[in-house]
């Protein structure tokens, strides 16, 4: 092959960015133990391989009587911790503190129940193009 014609394709590989950044999306509902979602509750997905962290802030609110706040994060493919926080600096104080973690648990797919042995999180497995759904980090009575 011609070195100008495999330079060529090489670029145009290299400057596809759907090739070298494919994503798939975490998606789930958010709950808090009061009677409203602080706005400050970033939702992340802790890479368990690299401990790389992504999140976001963004709540999507739905209408009606049973309306439900949910929440759509894209990360990378692989393997993840997902947990809710609120971040150092917020004005919102919950009793637990301001670095606790409420993850996607065993104690969440139990029912959040008193009887829920668990509580360690669950890991969940993201592959490119597909949207992995019902990811409670909801785990706000973990022990400390």
């Amino acid at each position: 092959m011609n070195t100008r014609i495999a330079m060529a394709l090489l670029a145009i590989f290299a400057a596809t960015p759907a090739m070298a950044q494919a994503t798939g999306v975490i998606t789930g509902e958010l709950s808090y133990p009061s009677d409203q979602i602080p706005k400050e509750i970033h939702i992340c997905a802790e890479n368990v391989g690299s401990a790389q962290i992504t999140c976001t802030n963004d709540h999507i609110v739905g209408s009606g009587d049973n309306a439900q706040t949910t929440y759509r994060l894209e990360v990378a493919p692989g393997d993840y911790r997902v947990f809710a926080i609120l971040p150092e600096g917020t004005e919102f104080k919950p009793a637990s503190g301001l670095d606790y973690r409420a993850y996607y648990s065993e104690f969440v797919t139990c029912g959040a129940q008193a009887s829920c042995p668990s509580h360690q999180p669950i890991t969940v497995k993201v592959e490119a193009g597909r949207t992995i759904s019902d990811i409670g980090p909801n785990d706000w009575y973990a022990p400390n």
